[in-house]
């Protein structure tokens, strides 16, 4: 697990794809369904990190034939998310769009507050695909508030970034600004510089800006 999640943090694709298509065959010839359900979820994440979708997609079917035969409701959710997120990626958001909405339904009745938040972002990110912006807003504003409630400042600052963008498209550039500043909050409670780095540069991007001019905005709002 920490070699996955190593390759994941340093986007090392083509090498998590070969740890995890192994891990599918040794799982499957040892009969250990769990395992082999969760190592085809992995090895979607992996296909979908390297663009490949429709191979992605067909990775997530196998991890979810098999969590339904576990009754693994919790898990199913989570590969349903994964295979929205495939599926936003490939340009589809309106099958997304249904796939998440399947996904939260499920995570709703588990009762997991943390995939709750995490498929509530991403249907906020089909929202705004679709341009239903009103609805974008509401999803990260309810992710970013489950992420609070989970002490998750760094994904609670994405949330509302989230947030931002979908407020700007909408025409109310005020908001948006209120939110990325909330966002700014939120980052600084982590206490990384790099994390708070990453929200104000996205927040820059709010603006119409010449990379000139963000980099001197971004240099404004930290020593703000």
């Amino acid at each position: 697990m920490v070699r996955y999640d190593y390759l994941v943090w340093r986007g090392y694709f083509d090498d998590l794809i070969a740890v995890t298509t192994t891990a599918c065959a040794i799982a499957h010839q040892a009969g250990a369904i769990a395992a082999e359900a969760g190592a085809w979820n992995n090895l979607g994440i992996a296909l979908n990190g390297a663009s490949r979708y429709a191979e992605a997609l067909a990775a997530y079917e196998r991890a979810l034939a098999l969590f339904a035969s576990l009754d693994d409701h919790n898990e199913r959710g989570k590969a349903l998310n994964g295979k929205g997120s495939a599926l936003h990626d490939s340009g589809k958001p309106a099958e997304a769009l249904l796939i998440h909405q399947e996904a939260l339904a499920i995570q709703r009745a588990v009762g997991d507050l943390c995939e709750q938040a995490a498929v509530l972002n991403n249907l906020s990110l089909d929202h705004q695909e679709l341009e239903n912006y009103a609805e974008a807003c509401a999803t990260a504003e309810e992710a970013a508030s489950l992420f609070q409630r989970l002490g998750d400042p760094t994904n609670e600052a994405n949330a509302l970034c989230a947030a931002a963008f979908a407020l700007q498209a909408s025409g109310r550039p005020e908001a948006a600004q209120a939110a990325c500043q909330r966002a700014v909050e939120a980052s600084r409670a982590v206490g990384s510089p790099l994390v708070e780095a990453a929200i104000l540069l996205t927040c820059t991007q709010l603006d119409d800006l010449s990379p000139q001019q963000q980099l001197g905005l971004l240099h404004d709002r930290v020593t703000s």
